[in-house]
């Protein structure tokens, strides 16, 4: 937080982009603490917590779960069902609601085109990220956008 006011309170011009990932900073970490039980948090070890803080920070790239528990040292079926049981959701669903989340954000500030918006969130095919977009806000992206105005 202090962070995101000395950036805003900057004398020269802030970089709105600057501001955005402080911003998605702090919602990852009320996500990561608030969300889930803490009970669950405190009682997984440092390694699952660095897998977490990784995912939350390139969730916009191609990363996979087998990409993810090889790099920590898991194994891909134990990791998913740790996973599962420390946030209360599955890897993959958490990284597609990290993209919608951001997508929605940048619909709502950008004027960019919606496929830019699907690229810059992670998703590489327009079509499943409308899709996803629909069941998990009711409307499509276009709609959205057009609701913001």
């Amino acid at each position: 937080m202090e962070e995101l006011i000395a950036l805003l309170a900057a004398q020269d011009v802030c970089n709105p982009l600057c501001a955005i990932g402080k911003i998605y900073e702090i919602i990852g970490l009320f996500y990561q603490y608030c969300s889930v039980e803490t009970v669950r948090i405190h009682k997984t070890d440092k390694r699952f917590k660095e897998a977490l803080t990784y995912i939350n920070n390139h969730y916009t790239e191609s990363i996979s779960t087998q990409n993810i528990s090889k790099r920590f040292g898991y194994e891909e079926a134990y990791f998913c069902r740790k996973f599962k049981e420390t946030t209360g959701t599955g890897v993959i669903k958490y990284i597609r609601y990290l993209r919608l989340s951001n997508a929605q954000h940048l619909l709502r500030l950008s004027e960019e085109n919606i496929r830019d918006v699907a690229l810059k969130c992670g998703f590489s095919d327009i079509s499943y990220f409308c899709s996803c977009f629909k069941h998990q806000f009711g409307m499509s992206p276009k709609e959205f956008r057009k609701q913001k105005g």
